[in-house]
């Protein structure tokens, strides 16, 4: 708080807030991570778990239909785990053959645009 004493001074007042006790962290990321992972909204868990079943993410859903995700399963995944032994940047191949198929269709519109 900030006030003007006699003479014209200032002053500065000071009010502690104490903080609610700060709860363990989850093993398993919140609704607002994982909808910021998504980019969707919080509340929209269908959007999430078609996100996560079209990128291929392991998830589980608790009773109330929300999409859980493991924290450990997230810092793999994107490969920014701490701990030495599980930071694995290339667990999972790429698609080669999505890529040959790809190729493959772009060759032949460029083929078609030709003509």
């Amino acid at each position: 708080m900030f006030s003007i004493g006699k003479g014209g001074r200032y002053r500065l007042s000071f009010y502690l807030v104490k903080l609610p006790p700060s709860k363990p962290m989850s093993d398993y990321l919140t609704s607002s991570e994982l909808a910021d992972l998504v980019g969707c909204q919080p509340n929209q868990r269908a959007c999430m778990i078609r996100w996560l079943e079209k990128n291929g993410w392991a998830f589980v859903v608790d009773c109330i239909g929300a999409p859980k995700v493991l924290r450990l399963y997230r810092d793999r995944r994107l490969g920014v785990s701490d701990d030495p032994k599980t930071a694995t940047v290339g667990d999972f191949e790429p698609d080669f053959a999505a890529l040959d198929e790809w190729h493959k269709n772009r060759r032949v519109r460029s083929r078609r645009g030709q003509r």
